[in-house]
């Protein structure tokens, strides 16, 4: 009789009622607690996207020089939206990888490579944000050694925008800035490529370095890098063109050069000096698989389309290749491949 009557209880309707609004505020509670979870969840997954993407930036410029002539209004045209842009410091992706894919393509330059990173990988901002710099590098070595293939290579694999100058036979001052007044006025060369870039580390090369001309009728590149490659006056460079600070002092330099007796003392005092040697035969399998992938490259060939070289076209291709120079080396290995097609 009392289990009919705690039925007839349950039945009533204000009871069902009672029930529904208490499973209610349960399943509500559990909704509140699962949605507090996902939140927290969705914050920290914020947080770390956010910490990923918030790369180290500076100003490098923070004002121009006004006017009224046209060409002043042409320069704040092409240079102000610069002004007080915080622009990126650049580093790679996967620096471990860059650094793996340069050792096998310069088998006879690792400790170059290896002095590179182990430089350019330690920078952090005051954040502790990451940022790739080196120090003034001169690679210097006899001819063939791909000192200058090395060089455009680092930037190129990780991903900094570059510039490669060709310093052979410069006989002026044009790579630093020249005042508004003159026709040829221009911002310096480092500052032209900081701008277009938009990227305050990027890396420029100065290729055949000691080629450069002597003369002083025109200025000298060399009077100009004394102040671009030490970081202190880098810091405060005051462009002729712009009649302002540009700050410069983030900017990379690797330079080649086959002979340093042909650098004046004060810019080699500035540079960290790094020879590469001539490859020898030991590094040739390794040297036959950089210049595939770079044949491949060149053409925009799949790499699998290129069987790999079997040991004999590996011992005849050492056996002729004597003079250590990569850029013979190079011909020889095109010639191989080619040879394949007929």
């Amino acid at each position: 009789m009392d289990d009919d009557a705690d039925v007839m209880e349950l039945n009533e309707p204000a009871n069902q009622q009672a029930i529904c609004d208490d499973v209610s505020k349960e399943f509500a509670k559990l909704n509140a607690e699962a949605k507090s979870h996902l939140a927290h969840f969705d914050n920290q997954n914020l947080s770390d996207r956010i910490k990923k993407c918030d790369k180290p930036r500076v100003v490098v410029l923070t004002s121009i020089q006004g006017g009224t002539e046209p060409r002043d209004r042409e320069i704040f045209r092409i240079y102000g939206s610069l002004i007080n842009k915080k622009l990126l410091l650049s580093y790679p992706e996967d620096p471990v990888a860059a650094q793996k894919l340069l050792l096998a393509d310069f088998p006879h330059a690792r400790h170059a490579v290896n002095a590179v990173f182990n430089d350019g990988l330690t920078k952090r901002d005051e954040n502790a944000r990451p940022y790739f710099h080196i120090k003034p590098t001169l690679l210097v070595g006899p001819q063939g050694t791909a000192k200058s293939w090395l060089a455009q290579r680092i930037p190129d694999v990780l991903g900094i925008p570059s510039l490669l100058y060709s310093v052979a036979g410069v006989a002026d001052s044009m790579f630093g800035s020249l005042t508004r007044k003159w026709s040829t006025g221009a911002v310096s060369v480092p500052a032209s490529l900081v701008a277009r870039s938009e990227v305050a580390n990027p890396f420029i090369i100065l290729d055949e370095i000691d080629k450069a001309g002597t003369r002083h009728d025109n200025g000298r590149i060399e009077d100009v890098l004394l102040g671009l490659l030490e970081k202190s006056t880098a810091k405060i460079a005051f462009d002729q063109y712009l009649g302002a600070v540009f700050r410069l002092d983030f900017v990379n330099y690797i330079a080649t050069a086959n002979d340093i007796s042909r650098l004046s003392k004060p810019l080699l005092d500035r540079f960290r000096v790094i020879r590469v040697c001539s490859p020898e035969a030991v590094h040739v399998p390794e040297l036959i698989s950089a210049f595939v992938r770079s044949y491949c490259n060149e053409r925009g060939l799949d790499l699998r389309w290129i069987a790999p070289f079997s040991p004999n076209e590996i011992a005849l291709i050492t056996q002729y290749w004597k003079s250590g120079s990569l850029r013979e080396l190079k011909k020889y290995i095109d010639a191989a491949i080619e040879s394949r097609d007929h």
